[in-house]
């Protein structure tokens, strides 16, 4: 999940604040976050992050202090999910 966020263009240390924020905020780690099962759901828009608690409150990841009201047209999200890393094969291995 991470490396996708850096392959997204997400820095580092906004990645360390991402980590912090849902553990200290929220009080889950990202594991815990991936997929729909958990307390917390993550998304992106663009290239911001949000969190969707259970009861349907959105947060702004950079700022979660406050929940988004929401007006109008809904944000174009999409769920934050693991991907499975492929294996590369050895060039040994293929020919």
């Amino acid at each position: 999940m991470l490396a996708d966020l850096r392959r997204r263009g997400f820095s580092i240390p906004r990645l360390r604040h991402l980590l912090s924020t849902l553990r200290d905020t929220f009080g889950v780690r990202l594991y815990e976050a991936i997929g729909d099962d958990g307390a917390l759901t993550l998304f992106i828009g663009g290239d911001q992050l949000f969190a969707r608690t259970v009861d349907g409150r959105l947060y702004n990841l950079d700022q979660p202090t406050q929940a988004l009201m929401m007006v109008g047209e809904e944000l174009p999200l999409r769920p934050l999910v693991a991907r499975e890393q492929r294996k590369r094969r050895s060039s040994a291995a293929s020919g």
